[in-house]
């Protein structure tokens, strides 16, 4: 369950879209939350790779390329994002 608003994860992306982070952002805390996690090493792996699948990053150079340079920034931020799951 998250743990902003008790909400669905999508309600929390909403309200946090709303504040004005970004979906790049929001997939940096995402990806750092995981790799923080304190799942064994061989379950972070697991989780990373679903995350990566769940952003249409499968590939490691994609997904560092889309965090470190802030890649799929809407160019309006007030722009909100459509996160499905």
């Amino acid at each position: 369950m998250p743990s902003l608003i008790g909400g669905w994860l999508n309600q929390e992306y909403d309200l946090c879209q709303s504040w004005g982070l970004t979906e790049s952002y929001l997939a940096t805390l995402t990806f750092n939350a995981a790799k923080a996690s304190f799942a064994n090493d061989a379950m972070k792996k697991e989780i990373l790779k679903e995350l990566r699948k769940a952003y249409g990053l499968e590939d490691k150079v994609e997904l560092e390329i889309f965090i470190n340079h802030k890649c799929g920034q809407p160019d309006d931020p007030k722009k909100r994002i459509k996160m499905t799951f």
